[in-house]
């Protein structure tokens, strides 16, 4: 197949495969750590639940916006933040740099669905049997241990729905990095589907954009 042989392809292809490594070993861990947090607040459940849910709310249009200002190189939150710690040279430009682009666009798509997640596995924690929890207690097991040797196995279904869901949107992956970066710079930061966004309507090679959906799909 042509996809094979095409070099841009599979660097859109190994940037696929990033989103759903961050997907597994970063964006599953922290929802499993906050969810298990928030699930052991006494005071503004409520609140807490809202607050990580917002971001999910949102248009993947706005958040792609809103965080290309939170990377502007000058005005940018994140490298004004960096100059007041006076750690200057860390400061990049983040989707205008081959080595940061692809990073900052994960980090945003993880900022966006990490709440959508953490209220799926708050809902399977809150289903708990608060009887067999009472009886881990009992036993000695509090605390993080409790999370670990009780909450976690109970809630293994869940987390592998999550997980599916993670690796499925990693797949196909589109909008929020046609917002951020279209790609770029010198598609450093390009995914198979706007790859073959790209064929089809500025290249209108439409046989091999749809090889290529075959490939994702």
């Amino acid at each position: 197949m042509k996809a094979f042989h095409d070099e841009k392809f599979w660097i859109a292809l190994k940037n696929n495969i990033y989103f759903v490594l961050f997907s597994v070993f970063v964006q599953i861990p922290i929802i499993i750590f906050f969810s298990i947090l928030i699930s052991g607040a006494r005071r503004f459940l409520d609140f807490y639940k809202t607050t990580v849910f917002l971001p999910s709310v949102l248009s993947t249009a706005i958040v792609g916006v809103i965080w290309q200002f939170i990377y502007h190189p000058d005005a940018g939150l994140v490298n004004q933040l960096l100059r007041a710690m006076g750690l200057e040279k860390w400061t990049h430009l983040w989707l205008g740099e081959e080595g940061y682009s692809m990073l900052a666009i994960l980090v945003t798509n993880a900022w966006q669905w990490t709440g959508f997640y953490i209220v799926l596995v708050l809902a399977a924690i809150f289903a708990i049997s608060k009887d067999v929890q009472e009886a881990g207690e009992i036993d000695g097991a509090v605390g993080w241990l409790k999370s670990r040797h009780i909450t976690v196995p109970l809630i293994r279904p869940v987390i592998l729905v999550v997980l599916m869901l993670s690796i499925t949107g990693a797949m196909k992956a589109l909008d929020i990095v046609f917002i951020m970066s279209k790609g770029g710079p010198f598609g450093s930061s390009e995914v198979m589907a706007t790859y073959m966004y790209k064929q089809a309507y500025s290249m209108s090679l439409f046989g091999y954009a749809n090889a290529i959906s075959i490939i994702i799909f």
